[in-house]
């Protein structure tokens, strides 16, 4: 939000907090282009919270957008997603924030995509 202290970012409580909506600081990079008739993004993002070991029954709502609705955070397409300089994709990545609603509080950090381990796809809880 708006109105954090300005170091609140590097206060783990920022990211460790437990709620019911999280949303993403960091765009989600999708582990497969999303198919329509295979249930198009929403299958996918619940593919990563079921990675991640969260139960994908517990969400209750999803939404993928490239922006964030965390003030301050970046569009998803100023994300690159290229592992090493030159390197070119031969598919290109399909990169987008992501909001879930839980039917119950769930407690962080949360981190999803196929590049979660080099800082995309980091989530932060939001009040309701």
């Amino acid at each position: 939000p708006a109105d954090d202290p300005p170091n609140a970012t590097l206060d783990q409580r920022t990211w460790t907090g437990v709620a019911r909506v999280w949303t993403t600081a960091t765009p989600m990079v999708f582990g497969h282009f999303p198919k329509h008739k295979k249930g198009g993004e929403a299958k996918v993002v619940l593919d990563s919270v079921e990675m991640i070991g969260i139960d994908p029954d517990r969400v209750i709502e999803i939404a993928v957008d490239r922006h964030s609705p965390l003030h301050g955070a970046q569009p998803s397409w100023c994300f690159k997603t290229r592992k090493r300089a030159g390197e070119i994709d031969q598919v290109p990545s399909w990169v987008r924030h992501v909001t879930l609603r839980f039917d119950q509080p769930v407690r962080g950090p949360i981190v999803l995509g196929s590049m979660r381990y080099f800082g995309l796809g980091l989530m932060r809880p939001m009040e309701e």
